[in-house]
């Protein structure tokens, strides 16, 4: 092995076996939250309590302005969300969390590094009158979608009485486009709602004009013609008798396109649901959203928590819960790797950094308990040195006072196994931040003592407002060993899609339908070759692509007389949904 390139930096203080503490949130205190966009002064967090714990044990430890927002019973134990003060996620990160709780992961969206640095990051929220009660769905069958931009207005979406089939719609943002009448959601305590008598009168009051209710609403997410919540809902098409609940998910977290960032808004909006949903029913869930990083199994928080809401409406509430989550587009963007590895040989993975892109990138490795502490070293673009980095600690380089990157390596074992994260700054500027991190081929050095596999993910990186390229996706290149040449054995471009390129949101749990996306090919329905693969419990193939010339399917713009062409395993998965209907007994059309 080579020996320490200085001057890396090491923090002098090491991470116990046991440590509880969410190893992003170490990272976000000790970089003072320069990625993050914290609104209120606080975050939000995604939980898993001990057996046997109730939620009062961890309430009565909660401080003053820290609250549980939902919470649900698991087959084995608790699951919930919360919202902490930055004062008690500091307290947790140096003092351990509560003894009740067994994990929890943090929710923090990224901040555009172009924003005013001068502005205020927590501008106050307006203010709404709270409502604890909602009226709740006699239908047989409620629909629950989560996504941005809710047509409610649309002339499919009218019943025959006049009425918008969308019994609630709820704003999650910290600033809803719902208009001054709207109420905020108790218990919850944030965004905003309105039911379906409120849509209702705003669309009468314009004599059924879609354009200017939503102009006099201020709601800005339907100003576009292509809005990616209104043509989900024209794949579902939602008939006579049934209900739907729109969740409108913040769009910081939709921008950050993190797995930890969405958890919490997406379970805060599936008890919204389950507030509301008859005994008896069906409800089916549709998330056509889409994440890279994760452990991708079915231990991981995200996917426990999604399995115990399921057992929750079931045992609590008579609900049959249905998640149907995409299968995700990434299994040709090589942004995920697997790497073999044998006792005592190093093997070596590519993160190719591209340029010019204003978005901090995030790398998560993950590896079975069994291989025991692996060694881990990096060598950044221009250099030829390993520089190896210590279990149990956060390093930065070159410096803390100059981190371009930044490496979390937990002694702590996840349920999912071992993890190490690394971050790397941005390789472009867009506001005058001082650390731009240098673009191009960063190695990564890994070496065990057991033999086993090791999952390299890379966080997604969103692009931009409008398309505009401000963030560019990284990939990642796995090298062979090969006896013969050194440095020999770099994958081909045109290798096929990779296996384990799953969506980080979809889990191989009971309960969630995995909808991958299809094509024609020579008068035949074949996968596509973007569409993600890995180990699903329930995989539901469905149509993107209905033809060779025009991509995509046609669906919904924002108003009724608009249509545009949409691909991906976003399309898929409402369709998915669909044909869950149609299997309860519905005839299709």
């Amino acid at each position: 092995m080579s020996d320490h390139l200085f001057p890396w930096d090491a923090s002098p203080q090491a991470w116990q076996a046991e440590d509880r503490v969410d190893p992003y949130l170490r990272v976000a205190l000790a970089m003072a939250l320069a990625d993050h966009d914290v609104t209120l002064a606080g975050m939000t967090l995604t939980f898993e309590l001990l057996p046997g714990q109730s939620i009062h044990a961890l309430a009565d430890a909660l401080a003053a302005n820290d609250r549980v927002r939902s919470h649900w019973q698991g087959e084995h134990a608790v699951f919930g969300t919360a919202w902490l003060t930055l004062a008690t996620a500091q307290c947790w990160a140096q003092q351990g969390p509560p003894a009740c709780l067994a994990r929890f992961e943090v929710g923090m969206p990224w901040r555009d590094q172009r924003e005013d640095r001068a502005q205020p990051l927590a501008a106050p929220a307006p203010s709404h009158p709270p409502r604890l009660h909602r009226i709740p769905s006699t239908a047989d069958t409620l629909w629950v979608v989560m996504d941005h931009g809710c047509p409610f207005a649309h002339p499919a979406l009218r019943r025959g009485d006049g009425q918008t089939s969308v019994l609630h719609l709820w704003d999650q943002g910290p600033h809803p486009e719902l208009g001054e009448a709207a109420h905020q959601p108790l218990p919850w305590g944030y965004g905003a709602e309105l039911n379906r008598a409120e849509m209702t009168r705003w669309l009468q009051a314009v004599d059924g004009d879609e354009a200017a209710c939503y102009a006099r609403l201020g709601y800005h997410a339907l100003q576009r013609r292509a809005v990616h919540g209104a043509h989900v809902l024209g794949q579902i098409q939602v008939k006579a008798g049934e209900d739907l609940v729109f969740i409108q998910l913040p769009r910081a977290q939709l921008q950050t396109l993190s797995r930890t960032a969405l958890a919490p808004a997406v379970l805060d909006g599936a008890l919204y649901a389950l507030s509301v949903a008859a005994p008896g029913s069906r409800v089916i869930v549709n998330l056509s959203l889409e994440a890279y990083d994760g452990p991708h199994d079915a231990l991981s928080l995200w996917s426990c928590a999604l399995q115990a809401l399921v057992w929750h409406a079931r045992q609590a509430h008579g609900v049959e819960w249905t998640w149907v989550i995409a299968a995700g587009n990434a299994a040709s963007l090589k942004v995920n790797a697997t790497i073999t590895l044998q006792p005592d040989v190093q093997q070596t993975l590519i993160w190719r950094v591209p340029p010019a892109s204003e978005h901090v990138a995030w790398l998560e490795l993950w590896w079975p308990e069994a291989m025991g502490t692996l060694s881990f070293g990096l060598t950044p673009p221009g250099h030829t040195e390993v520089t190896w980095m210590d279990a149990g600690r956060l390093s930065t380089w070159p410096s803390r006072l100059h981190p371009v990157c930044w490496v979390a390596y937990p002694n702590a074992v996840t349920p999912s196994g071992r993890c190490l994260l690394v971050r790397l700054a941005p390789t472009a500027t867009g506001s005058g931040q001082a650390v731009v991190a240098p673009a191009g081929d960063w190695t990564l050095h890994l070496q065990g003592e057991a033999a086993g596999t090791v999952r390299a993910y890379l966080a997604r990186v969103w692009q931009g407002l409008g398309g505009q390229p401000r963030g560019r996706q990284g990939q990642l290149w796995p090298l062979e060993p090969s006896p013969d040449a050194l440095g020999q054995g770099l994958q081909r471009p045109e290798e096929p899609p990779r296996a384990g390129s799953l969506n980080g949101l979809a889990s191989d749990v009971e309960g969630v339908v995995v909808a991958q996306a299809m094509r024609w090919q020579s008068g035949h329905l074949v996968e596509t070759a973007y569409s993600g693969r890995g180990p699903a419990r329930a995989v539901s193939a469905h149509l993107c692509e209905a033809s060779v010339l025009l991509h995509g399917l046609r669906g919904w713009g924002a108003l009724g007389g608009q249509s545009v062409r949409m691909n991906g395993t976003s399309v898929a998965a409402p369709q998915a949904a669909r044909a869950l209907a149609w299997a309860r007994g519905r005839a299709p059309p």
